[in-house]
């Protein structure tokens, strides 16, 4: 826990550099967190409180610049291009309020009491609520984490990490057919996601559906960048399956195609 506990001082040095030259719907409930109220309040603390504050809300005010800017209905190219200084603005402003974000929450004593804080100021900001989750996560405050990731995912259904750390959640807290759906749900979204796919294959295996995510495999195998990747995985499968013959016709196959084979 110390170590969680020990502010990074290069990123609090960084966050100060930067911060020097920067410029109503419900909410979902959240549970404080327990922390030492009496934590005296140093110069580098108080001047990394207000660089924080000052990050996420400017963060806030993109995220709104943002939603305005774009059309309803499909981006052409003349909207894209109007809305992309504005995107870039956003992401430069996101990893500056991450990072900060991570230094503060996760490094400093004080940390999540202030997080707590700017929950209360930005219920329905996605940057804070996603490591609200994270500490929800860390704290074993599963119920609560997995109450964030859906409110993220109603706004944000595409998003692969949010989904994956859904799924995750859900895994620590016993819900393995909801870790798999979700799990599912990314490996859709991002066919070549090596995470989600070795997770499902742990939870299938445990629950005696390896046939079935054979079947989800060989369905998005077309949309795999790397088509030897998209093999492995149908042979690895079918070997846990016992169909080794079927496995074997893989690998000869893929090798007359030339994509090699072991």
């Amino acid at each position: 826990m110390k170590r969680q506990r020990r502010v990074h001082w290069a990123c609090i040095a960084t966050a100060l550099v930067a911060f020097q030259g920067a410029g109503a719907q419900r909410a979902v409930r959240v549970t404080p967190p327990t922390v030492a109220s009496t934590v005296t309040p140093t110069a580098d603390s108080v001047r990394l409180r207000a660089a924080l504050h000052a990050s996420v809300k400017r963060l806030v005010a993109l995220d709104k610049q943002v939603a305005g800017a774009m059309p309803v209905g499909q981006l052409d190219a003349a909207a894209a291009r109007r809305v992309q200084p504005i995107m870039s603005d956003r992401q430069r402003a996101r990893e500056k309020t991450e990072a900060l974000l991570d230094t503060v929450v996760f490094g400093a004593a004080w940390g999540p009491r202030e997080l707590a804080v700017l929950r209360r100021e930005y219920p329905l900001s996605p940057t804070v609520l996603r490591v609200s989750a994270r500490l929800a996560e860390r704290e074993e405050r599963l119920e609560e984490a997995l109450a964030i990731y859906a409110r993220l995912l109603r706004d944000d259904a595409t998003n692969v990490e949010l989904q994956r750390a859904s799924a995750n959640a859900n895994a620590r807290a016993g819900r393995s057919e909801a870790a798999r759906l979700g799990f599912s749900r990314a490996l859709e979204l991002a066919p070549d996601d090596s995470i989600s796919f070795r997770e499902l294959v742990r939870l299938h295996d445990a629950a005696g559906t390896l046939p079935d995510l054979l079947a989800r495999v060989r369905r998005i195998a077309p949309r795999q960048a790397n088509a030897r990747v998209a093999d492995d995985r149908q042979i690895e499968l079918l070997h846990r399956l016992g169909r080794t013959t079927e496995a074997d016709s893989i690998t000869r196959a893929r090798k007359l195609a030339g994509r090699g084979g072991a």
